[in-house]
């Protein structure tokens, strides 16, 4: 049973670690764009290469370097136009 709760704790500790990058590069990109964080949208609570996010009309994808200390994004478009927005 103590095995099982450690790993519960250990995959939490990563989402959170892997939220608060997340954070940290939606304030980067506001920054960089001079917008609002709020106005940036994305599509996963974690940063992983491949997120999806909105910035105005635009949709990006984030293509991450492997030590994750920089970031592309690559305009992309939706096969989906059809979404719910989240706030």
């Amino acid at each position: 049973m103590l095995g099982l709760q450690y790993s519960d704790y250990a995959i939490s500790k990563n989402q959170h670690n892997q939220s608060f990058q997340l954070l940290n590069f939606i304030s980067n990109v506001s920054k960089e764009r001079h917008l609002d964080k709020s106005k940036i949208l994305v599509s996963s609570m974690q940063l992983n290469n491949g997120v999806i996010i909105k910035i105005k009309n635009t949709y990006y994808q984030v293509n991450l370097s492997t030590d994750q200390n920089s970031y592309t994004l690559t305009k992309t478009h939706l096969m989906n136009d059809q979404i719910i927005i989240k706030k």
